[in-house]
């Protein structure tokens, strides 16, 4: 493993123990049997290291693999979405209401922009999915009622399951089943 990626792991280690606001530039460099001048060859401020670690851990906990998913129901795709979900943010409690909690607000900004990068790429996908789901009731969207309303409807109601630490998504479903289908 490279230095940029071992720096990258402490950190999600401090994040996993201690939290966001745990990171400590001298600790790191300490870990990683490097200088401080060093560490700063690698990221030019904790801030940029924080986002990058938060970058890295939104992919882990997202790391949703196509294969694993149902493609052919936009149901089973929301199923296997949230249990992948879950499953991977038991590694990193409380994240989602920390990620907002922890940045200045000169950064927050940034740090919104690097969420919603991973969430406009879900939503995305999911309107695939629902296109593309051949027992779809295509008839109940309009100019008003659109799929990527829709999407951002159901993207809600999911994550905030996740965040509710809900056992299972199955209200969530029925509602879905009973509006597209």
């Amino acid at each position: 493993m490279d230095l940029h990626n071992k720096i990258i792991n402490v950190s999600k280690d401090i994040i996993i123990k201690d939290g966001i606001e745990a990171i400590n530039i001298r600790a790191i460099a300490k870990i990683c049997n490097i200088s401080i001048g060093s560490f700063y060859n690698y990221f030019p401020s904790k801030s940029e290291l924080v986002f990058v670690t938060i970058s890295s851990i939104w992919k882990d906990i997202f790391n949703i693999k196509e294969q694993d998913l149902n493609l052919n129901s936009f149901v089973d795709c929301i199923e296997s979405i949230f249990q992948t979900v879950q499953k991977n943010s038991l590694k990193y409690p409380n994240f989602f209401v920390l990620h907002r909690s922890s940045f200045s607000n000169s950064e927050k900004h940034k740090a919104r922009q690097q969420m919603n990068f991973f969430i406009l790429k879900l939503k995305s996908f999911l309107a695939d999915v629902l296109k593309n789901d051949k027992n779809l009731n295509k008839e109940i969207f309009n100019d008003i009622f659109t799929i990527d309303i829709f999407i951002d409807y159901v993207f809600e109601l999911l994550i905030s399951s996740i965040i509710q630490n809900k056992s299972n998504c199955a209200p969530l479903l029925i509602l879905i089943k009973k509006i597209i289908y």
